[in-house]
């Protein structure tokens, strides 16, 4: 088999990320991939051997890890059945950990609380707008899948939920943040509006024109001022 030329990989995989987070894995077809990268169905299988395979790839390249294949790696094999997510949970766990929530859950009170919140919104801000095309991928896709969806929805999203519900307790007990009837609201609150101005404002045309680093900035501020004492 000729090999296929590795310059065209990365149109490939803006091509299927695009199908993907259009119409989700279970209904995206190799041929919709196809049409959207300008090239014949056939040519997709140079590269990879499957849907599987590709949506694997698409996965690993929208998180930022470098699995994509040297040419001679051609065609990418199907993945074994669940490695799709079991890789999904393990690389979403380590990029959800957050290494100022982290540090913060091992206190029992911050040195400077303002500074503290500052540092895990921004943190997860930043990685939410860097992952957003591979979160509009798994939140589609989790609408036809239910195995994915859990993954998605509880291992991913609700284990952060957890973590920086366990957070806001401790320092709404501490008197270092404003006391809320039930922390994990705060946390939803966090969560829902990082991830609507990082990640969803992106397709609403008026919105995604928001010049990137004000709107980080402003964002962080309120969210911080809201939960101050």
């Amino acid at each position: 088999m000729r090999k296929p030329p590795a310059d065209r990989l990365e149109g490939l995989l803006e091509a299927a990320t695009n199908v993907f987070a259009e119409r989700g894995y279970q209904r995206a077809q190799m041929a919709d991939i196809a049409r959207e990268m300008g090239v014949s169905p056939g040519a997709l299988y140079l590269y990879v051997e499957s849907k599987e395979a590709l949506f694997s790839l698409v996965l690993a390249h929208a998180s930022g890890h470098d699995d994509c294949p040297a040419p001679n790696g051609f065609p990418v094999p199907t993945p074994p059945p669940g490695a799709i997510l079991e890789r999904l949970a393990s690389h979403a766990t380590d990029a959800q950990k957050l290494p100022s929530l982290t540090a913060a859950l091992e206190t029992e009170s911050a040195e400077d609380p303002v500074a503290e919140l500052s540092s895990i919104v921004t943190e997860f801000y930043t990685m939410s707008e860097q992952h957003r095309r591979v979160l509009d991928v798994l939140e589609r896709s989790a609408l036809d899948w239910p195995e994915l969806a859990a993954v998605f929805f509880r291992d991913i999203r609700g284990a952060f939920l957890d973590r920086l519900t366990r957070y806001l307790r401790r320092r709404m007990e501490s008197g270092q943040l404003r006391q809320l009837p039930d922390a994990s609201l705060g946390a939803r609150f966090i969560l829902e509006s990082v991830s609507w101005f990082a990640w969803r404002r992106h397709h609403e045309p008026q919105d995604s024109a928001l010049p990137p680093d004000t709107t980080r900035a402003a964002i962080v501020s309120l969210l911080v001022a809201a939960l101050l004492p």
